[in-house]
């Protein structure tokens, strides 16, 4: 991921809550593996048109993806129950298309 906010290095495992919050030049996001957890609000405002995001992400906080109304995909490497549960309050907008590994 690059963006003139900052990028999620390898070795992270958490993503704080509102770290990239109103980010507007963040476009898309690749989650490294080995990341459990995403904050609340923490793309919050950002205009994401996609994520990736791995199966190793067990918690994301409620509107995490809060006002990302241009997310279109999101790539989640779980399985389709799991992110039922994930992402339950985290605002991914509805018209965006989950795809599944």
């Amino acid at each position: 991921m690059s963006a003139i906010c900052g990028t999620v290095p390898e070795g992270v495992t958490g993503i704080g809550g509102s770290a990239f919050y109103g980010c507007r030049n963040l476009k898309s996001v690749t989650i490294p593996e080995g990341v459990t957890s995403i904050g609340r609000r923490a793309f919050n405002e950002c205009r994401l048109t996609e994520v990736t995001i791995p199966a190793s992400v067990t918690n994301i906080g409620m509107m995490a993806f809060y006002e990302c109304r241009g997310l279109t995909d999101v790539y989640y490497g779980g399985g389709e129950d799991q992110w039922a549960e994930l992402s339950a309050g985290a605002a991914v907008e509805e018209t965006a298309v989950i795809h599944f590994e």
